[in-house]
């Protein structure tokens, strides 16, 4: 079974934005750092819109 990364870089996404993407599906909000904790990915690598 595909995890919800993988299945987000089947729709196009970097793995920075499917991995926070995700993340911010779990947390709801947060700051840049509370992201990257969850993500842990380098947050200023992706741009949110």
């Amino acid at each position: 079974m595909k995890t919800a990364v993988e299945s987000l870089r089947d729709l196009g996404l970097t793995e920075y934005e499917a991995k926070v993407y995700t993340a911010l599906v779990k947390i709801r909000s947060g700051t840049a750092s509370d992201i990257h904790l969850v993500s842990g990915s380098r947050v200023l690598r992706c741009t949110v819109r």
